[in-house]
């Protein structure tokens, strides 16, 4: 960003502080806050480990209940970027990877070793691996964002935001609930709820959810299903108990198996489209492997709440979550296709994760306090692979991967301190350690012109005196630990009841970790990621609480951060990761909401965001392992420089009680690249994207009934990509589609 455009920058921000703050002080003293369900989105969130409404928080943080998510036709976690500012999501389908980027900061490693930027939880429970929440939004209470570093409050890989996904809790009274759709690519999807009040003090609600689809990258019958088809299903069933005023217990065991089949990856060219010409949704593929996705994932998630006294309340969290997820798929999009099958490649793993964390919460007065402490511990084992790629002459197969430890705990404590009347100071520290270690993995390969493959299976007979091979090769074991302390130190004021001004300083701290397989020439461990940011906001309720605003202004400073890449060698391909020294990422952020009138209602945001290297030596193309001598200047992966969306809709008041509700939502954003090299070759185009319903809501409000169209504009839009041997294969996220949904609420 020039001096001139900082200048610019400089003066939009103080003249929408200033214009929203001058209209603030406008209400009377005597104006009360609204309760949470109030017109202006002010959710209760737990963003800060205690109860607060969204407009009282003094950080970022944005709070979308499921009627949100429903009106914009979001089903899953990869449809977030269009209803949070600052956030994008990254696939690689081959691997069922969800890769979160928050203002700029992302994790983009798919592999099972490494450690996210973006923390994920999961009612209260941390969940390591990206592919353990990717359909986890049905029954939901509400889901929270929160922008910027949370390494105080949330500890290991928090550098650049969490995602906070929390479901519904049961009731005492029945209740009950369903929806159905059907849409493009014969996609069915269904969602239940029942709510059972068994005794006075347990309640009982079970809910479960599936989806099937023929998937939207048509293969043209070259194989037997297509790819990125859906056929999953989930199940949910908590229990909450309530023996006394002061004592509450929930518990939880959460199942979901997927067996659709992967995203495909097409081969994609300078121009960023896929070289053969052809559409990225009509793709014919090679056959050997038929596409193939399974993951299981199994969650039992305990919560335990007592109230010790009034200004002291104490809480559990203990979760256990297995995930068994294996793949087979082949890459697609070149001239020969599909007689030529680019790579092909099947792998699979399994994980078992604990994390506990117990925190006490006191607050009297002028003064509150959380502390606590948590541990997370990771066994991933049998991670095992095999790959045939005719374009390097190279087949390999590891029957046994290198199994992963991941081994983390800290403590914590956050205070605040009404120093005046309104004028809160806030102070917290955390002390972080983690390890990490990875075993010998054990692997066979040989050139494919010593040993022919005329079938995938075939490469499952290597070992180790299969002729005219390298032979096995058993890959080094490593280990290794990092400590931290991180910090933050905040100031918020109460100018009125309805707005809050504030600024806070926060660091944040994502662990190091080991490759010891990494080819020579790049190092066996990287060193942690650390993060300090600067923030200052205003959040404000005006026109009797009907128009909410939020604003934010960051400034961001990453060093040490780590970079993923693929490393082509003599041996075959390695995935690496290394530090790329610096990193700056500033901007400013607009939220709305405005209940124009009773019929009318308006939501939307504008994002500025620039995410820039401000130190980069000696990056890597993954395309050809070329080294790029300075990346500095260079923009961030997954950081257009703005992001706009609006969200418009009436309600057409019926007779008999009833309405129909048309709404339209367009979500806007600049280019920005998928890879830290922006050539063309990673470029991701500037893209809008439409969003149109039509409801009916009956005079029960009991029935509702959808018509939805999203993507209208059908843009072909790429989501993320992985290079490779001189090409780079992209992923793509849907076309136009359309469906039909009903549901009923008891």
């Amino acid at each position: 960003m020039t001096g001139k455009t900082m200048r610019r920058f400089g003066v939009a921000l103080s003249l929408l502080l200033g214009t929203v703050s001058t209209a603030a002080m406008a209400q009377t003293a005597t104006d009360t806050a609204p309760p949470a369900d109030a017109a202006g989105g002010d959710i209760v969130v737990t963003a800060q480990k205690r109860a607060e409404t969204v407009n009282t928080v003094p950080l970022a943080v944005t709070a979308v209940g499921p009627e949100q998510l429903k009106a914009a036709n979001v089903t899953d976690v990869k449809g977030l970027t269009a209803v949070v500012p600052g956030l994008q999501i990254q696939t690689v389908g081959v691997d069922s990877f969800v890769g979160v980027a928050i203002r700029g900061i992302s994790n983009r490693s798919y592999s099972p070793a490494a450690n996210s930027a973006i923390s994920t939880y999961v009612d209260g429970g941390y969940v390591d691996l990206p592919v353990g929440f990717s359909e986890s939004l049905y029954d939901l209470a509400r889901v929270e964002v929160l922008r910027g570093p949370q390494g105080t409050l949330y500890g290991r890989s928090a550098t650049g935001g969490n995602i906070n996904i929390l479901t519904a809790d049961p009731e005492n009274k029945f209740d009950a609930s369903a929806d159905a759709s059907y849409g493009s690519f014969n996609d069915v999807a269904t969602h239940a709820m029942v709510n059972v009040p068994v005794t006075d003090t347990l309640s009982i609600r079970a809910a479960g959810m599936m989806h099937r689809s023929d998937g939207m990258f048509d293969t043209q019958g070259t194989t037997s299903r297509n790819y990125g088809a859906a056929d999953s299903f989930g199940g949910r069933l908590t229990a909450l108990w309530k023996p006394s005023s002061r004592f509450k217990w929930r518990l939880q065991l959460d199942q979901y198996d997927n067996k659709g089949t992967p995203g495909l990856s097409v081969l994609t060219g300078a121009d960023a489209k896929p070289v053969n010409g052809l559409s990225p949704y009509k793709q014919p593929v090679y056959s050997d492997p038929e596409p193939y996705n399974k993951i299981i994932s199994t969650a039992v998630r305990s919560r335990m709440d007592w109230d010790a006294t009034d200004d002291l309340s104490i809480s559990y969290v203990g979760t256990y979550q297995d995930i068994r997820a294996a793949y087979r798929w082949v890459t697609t999009g070149d001239a020969d296709a599909p007689d030529n099958p680019g790579w092909q490649q099947a792998s699979a793993y399994n994980s078992k994760a604990t994390f506990h964390e117990i925190d006490a919460s006191y607050s009297k007065g002028r003064f509150k306090n959380v502390m606590g402490g948590s541990f997370f511990y990771e066994k991933i084992k049998d991670p095992g692979s095999a790959a045939v790629y005719a374009a390097i002459d190279y087949v390999y197969y590891s029957p046994k991967g290198a199994d992963i430890t991941k081994r983390s705990w800290g403590v914590f404590d956050q205070a605040s301190y009404e120093i005046l009347d309104h004028l809160t100071l806030t102070g917290g520290v955390r002390y972080s350690k983690d390890y990490q270690a990875q075993g010998a993995s054990l692997t066979y390969s040989c050139a494919l012109s010593a040993y022919p493959v005329t079938n995938f299976s075939q490469v499952y007979n290597l070992t180790a005196t299969t002729p005219g091979c390298y032979g096995a090769s058993t890959g080094a074991s490593g280990s290794g630990s990092w400590d931290k302390v991180t910090w933050k130190a905040g100031l918020d004021y109460q100018m009125t009841p309805t707005t809050l001004i504030y600024a806070s300083a926060i660091s944040g701290y994502k662990p190091g970790g080991v490759q010891p397989a990494a080819p020579d020439g790049v190092s066996k461990t990287y060193n942690p990621e650390d993060v300090v940011s600067y923030e200052a906001g205003v959040k404000t309720r005006l026109l009797d609480d009907k128009l909410t605003l939020r604003a934010a202004a960051f400034w961001v400073d990453y060093t040490n951060l780590q970079v993923f890449q693929v490393a082509s060698t003599t041996s075959g391909v390695s995935l690496v990761t290394f530090n790329a020294a610096k990193a700056r990422s500033r901007g400013v952020e607009l939220e709305t909401t405005w209940e124009i009138s009773p019929v009318d209602h308006f939501s939307g945001f504008i994002n500025y965001l620039d995410a820039t290297y401000t130190q980069y030596t000696n990056g890597i193309d993954g395309r050809d392992s070329s080294v790029i001598p300075s990346l500095t200047g260079y923009q961030l992966p997954q950081a257009p420089h703005w992001q706009m969306r609006g969200q418009y809709s009436h309600d057409f008041l019926l007779g008999n009680g009833g309405k129909i509700t048309p709404m339209a939502a367009v979500y806007f954003q600049t280019e920005s690249f998928t890879e830290a090299n922006n050539v063309s070759w990673y470029r991701v185009a500037p893209y809008t994207k439409t969003t149109l319903t039509l409801t009916w809501t009956d005079p029960t409000d009991k029935w509702q009934v959808s018509a939805f169209v999203d993507n209208l504009e059908n843009n072909k839009v790429r989501t993320g990509d992985w290079a490779s041997s001189g090409e780079v294969y992209s992923d793509f996220a849907p076309p136009r589609t359309w469906g039909l949904r009903a549901s009923w609420h008891y």
